[in-house]
């Protein structure tokens, strides 16, 4: 699920801060490295909320299964 996230999240803070840096017609030095910068740091933002993510279900799902097996063991 964190690769999902950083997938996501990477290319399209990378998409937006080119569209942003087309129509204030900045140098595209600039917008090159702002879109590297923002694709760096969205993607490892969008790792880290994926990994929480997945942690998040994981433990949701091991809980109603342990529920599950005590409901049938009653």
């Amino acid at each position: 699920m964190a690769g999902i996230y950083a997938g996501i999240l990477g290319p399209l803070a990378m998409l937006t801060i080119t569209l942003r840096g087309l129509i204030h017609q900045r140098a595209s030095e600039r917008i090159a490295m702002d879109a590297w910068i923002g694709l760096c740091a969205f993607a490892a933002i969008g790792w880290m909320l994926g990994w929480i993510a997945g942690r998040i279900v994981d433990e949701a799902v091991r809980g109603a299964m342990a529920n599950g097996l005590d409901e049938n063991r009653q």
